[in-house]
């Protein structure tokens, strides 16, 4: 998520994170990771995250955060 806002070209830090595991992830599985930004107001800005399997498509992790701009 930060990644998405540094591709903004904006530098910003966290201000909230929630993040829920969903499932087990074996190591050395691929995953894809997605950032997307679902409300910006102001200096504020919502984010949501997933963390997706590569194989079967699974969600493994998914985060909800706040991340405020930096003055």
């Amino acid at each position: 998520m930060a990644n998405w806002l540094v591709l903004q070209g904006k530098r910003a830090y966290t201000a909230k994170v929630d993040l829920r595991y969903k499932d087990s992830l074996p190591t050395g599985t691929p995953v894809r990771l997605e950032g997307h930004c679902l409300k910006a107001r102001g200096r504020l800005f919502m984010m949501r995250g997933l963390m997706i399997r590569i194989d079967n498509e699974q969600t493994v992790a998914e985060c909800d955060a706040s991340f405020m701009l930096s003055v």
